[in-house]
């Protein structure tokens, strides 16, 4: 082999070498304190914490039931996106709870929250 190719050859063999030593990437939002055990009280009034969801992916939305706009049109959009892929996928579909989470607990009693919520979504909770 000719001293023209040898060089390249040896900087590829040590870069590889490298390759396998960089440490394992951290998710970005790893530390950033978003997250976490959660204690709320349902549409039922019963309280419900995180645990309760465990093995289950969760659509978190947080709204209020007197928003005259965006929050009826995001809960539809995630109501029937949930309805369709429940429909193709029961069993995955199954593994996904939506919640919704008001931020006005003043005026959003779990008897509001109930007739409200079940406009959407049969399984969204609060």
């Amino acid at each position: 082999m000719n001293n023209v190719l040898r060089l390249p050859l040896l900087v590829l063999l040590a870069l590889l070498s490298l390759a396998g030593c960089t440490p394992r990437q951290v998710p970005p939002l790893q530390d950033s304190g978003l997250g976490g055990a959660f204690s709320l009280v349902d549409q039922d009034g019963k309280p419900v914490r995180d645990s309760d969801f465990e093995g289950k992916y969760r659509i978190m939305y947080f709204g209020y039931t007197f928003c005259p706009d965006a929050c009826p049109t995001d809960l539809q959009v995630i109501g029937q996106a949930l309805a369709s892929f429940e429909k193709k996928d029961p069993k995955r579909g199954a593994m996904v709870q939506p919640i919704f989470i008001s931020v006005d607990p003043a005026r959003d009693t779990p008897a509001v929250l109930k007739r409200y919520v079940a406009a959407f979504h049969p399984r969204l909770s609060d």
